[in-house]
């Protein structure tokens, strides 16, 4: 069962990447999720994000807020402050970027993929050992400013570990629906970065 799961996730990303999709003219980003491909570009209420810098006290980021590549190359801290009496529930943590140069609509950049549970007073503590490790902001120079977008999401059971999706072409409706989870994010906050020395 286990190596057909597998195969399975192989061939899903594998058919995603090598039979891009023809879109209609203004349509290129359309998908499940309705409006474009990306499914959220929202920052939920309540939920706190800081990157660690040493010899620096940590300070939340502001939704939408663009940082500096070597601001956010440590895995960042998470809670959830609206949670403060709240059960302790597993979740699924990842961030894409869906702006990294493609030529395959709705696929992302993977830069974190890891399991963690919310605890009652809102922290989020992450597994020890993540599915895939975390990769601060790498916007290629020349290609603009690149969204980053953090996504929690629910899980009744936790996800298979062994199914270790590849940073490059991350579909990832793909990815939840062999994972069997639900395809919406309960959880999301956006910022965004550009190459060191470039002006948008």
């Amino acid at each position: 069962m286990q190596t057909l799961k597998l195969a399975l996730l192989t061939l899903a990303l594998t058919l995603t990447v090598t039979q891009p999709t023809q879109s209609l003219p203004g349509q290129e980003e359309v998908d499940e999720y309705g409006e474009d491909c990306h499914p959220s570009r929202s920052c939920t209420t309540g939920f706190e994000v800081w990157f660690p810098e040493p010899g620096k006290k940590d300070e939340k980021l502001g939704c939408e807020v663009r940082v500096k590549p070597d601001v956010a190359k440590l895995e960042p801290g998470l809670i959830l402050s609206n949670n403060a009496d709240g059960k302790s529930e597993r979740m699924l943590v990842m961030m894409v970027d869906p702006d990294a140069p493609s030529k395959i609509r709705c696929v992302y950049w993977l830069h974190w993929l890891s399991m963690a549970t919310v605890q009652k007073g809102g922290k989020v503590i992450l597994d020890d050992n993540p599915i895939v490790s975390y990769q601060g902001p790498t916007p290629p120079r020349g290609t603009g400013v690149h969204r980053y977008q953090l996504l929690l999401f629910s899980l009744e059971k936790d996800v298979d570990v062994n199914l270790v999706p590849a940073r490059g072409g991350f579909h990832l409706q793909n990815y939840l629906n062999i994972q069997d989870v639900a395809t919406t994010p309960d959880i999301s906050f956006v910022f965004s970065s550009q190459h060191d020395g470039e002006e948008e």
